[in-house]
């Protein structure tokens, strides 16, 4: 399990000895029991974890049991003790409806709303003023360039494997990225619906060279890093990653994980769970999709070369909405897409620009392609 923090051991003292603690700790944690909501957010992933397992064909079992590192032929015992000391040594974060982010040290801070927002689904693109110039503008075409595959209603989660691309070399062909202008790859999963979005993945890392997580809310990003200073380490390129971005109508929470090899060579599992509550009509009315993107910071015209990235994602599937707990995965198919537009806006699925981006091979193991 992580260690815990001098730090929180010395605020644990504090309390206990009844020692008056600055006014600032006292505002942002006084209404949230963090230590509680972080441990049900630890079990119920290991719950989902299980269930998921159960539910996966024999090679994906097998795929699962290798990249925890578990025997094939072990005991269901085994096999969930594997996933709980997999989900003991997780990242994991809790965040209030309100936007405040804790961890397991304390509280982290609040949503960022400063970054770049590749894709974003708020941007109004106030300069055009009549309907002839708004009509079929793909909402987020200002940020950067992207493949943006969205869902129909009706689908409150997203799973995939993504291999990270490394930096391009003389002679490579596939999985890899080449940034120009200030470009950075961006390569996440989508949940949105009822006014609400939330984007879980990664990004490039253009000073380490690797991948850092990345999770916003609402256009708010999370911020990684502890009351002690420490931030997940950074999964390694040219590696593999599993995420999902989920709604689970039983503990009312939006959650997004992901796990990988870090560029320690480890595996690493990050968890964050967000207090949202939806009714039934809006659980029905949720979407989920994935971004490969170059997100370009300031008003990206669709003619600026941001370079190459190719994106290889495998297993794709969507969780069909339900309010009784139930995961229903079902593989990603074309026919679900959806282009969702509203007010002659483009939400959902699109590419832009249209003809620097290409998709190849069967959607739920597809290469994206974004090249000029």
């Amino acid at each position: 399990m992580k260690r815990r923090s001098l730090l929180a051991m010395i605020l644990s003292l504090i309390i206990c000895l009844g020692i008056a603690m600055p006014a600032w700790a006292a505002e942002e944690n006084d209404d949230i029991d963090y230590v509680t909501e972080i441990a049900k957010l630890r079990q119920e992933e290991v719950e989902y974890q299980l269930q998921n397992y159960k539910q996966m064909n024999l090679l994906d079992q097998k795929a699962f049991l290798e990249s925890i590192n578990v025997q094939e032929t072990s005991m269901a015992v085994d096999i969930e003790n594997a996933i709980k000391e997999l989900i003991d040594n997780a990242f994991v974060y809790y965040l209030t409806e309100d936007g405040r982010v804790f961890s397991e040290e304390g509280y982290v801070g609040s949503l960022n709303y400063d970054n770049c927002d590749l894709g974003n689904y708020n941007v109004e693109i106030e300069n055009m003023q009549t309907d002839s110039e708004r009509a079929n503008i793909i909402v987020g075409q200002d940020s950067g360039a992207f493949i943006r595959q969205v869902s129909k209603t009706g689908y409150m989660g997203i799973t995939s494997k993504v291999h990270l691309p490394t930096l391009y070399s003389i002679g490579m062909t596939t999985n890899y990225f080449k940034p120009e202008n200030g470009s950075v790859p961006y390569i996440y999963n989508i949940l949105s619906g009822n006014g609400f979005d939330m984007e879980g993945g990664v990004q490039f890392n253009i000073l380490k060279l690797d991948y850092s997580p990345y999770i916003r809310v609402n256009g708010g990003a999370l911020n990684f890093e502890d009351v002690n200073g420490d931030v997940p380490t950074r999964f390694k390129r040219n590696t593999t990653i599993t995420h999902n971005l989920r709604y689970e109508s039983t503990s009312k929470k939006a959650k997004y994980y992901i796990n990988g090899t870090n560029i320690d060579g480890k595996m690493q599992y990050i968890v964050l769970g967000y207090a949202k509550s939806f009714s039934n009509a809006e659980i029905n009315n949720l979407r989920s999709g994935r971004v490969t993107g170059l997100g370009y910071n300031g008003g990206y015209d669709g003619q600026l070369s941001l370079g190459t990235i190719i994106v290889q994602y495998y297993d794709t599937q969507l969780c069909k909405s339900s309010t009784s707990g139930n995961y229903n995965m079902i593989d990603l198919d074309s026919s679900l897409l959806d282009s969702w537009m509203e007010n002659n806006k483009i939400f959902g699925t699109a590419n832009f620009p249209p003809f620097n981006c290409n998709t190849s091979g069967s959607i739920v193991s597809q290469k994206h392609t974004i090249k000029f």
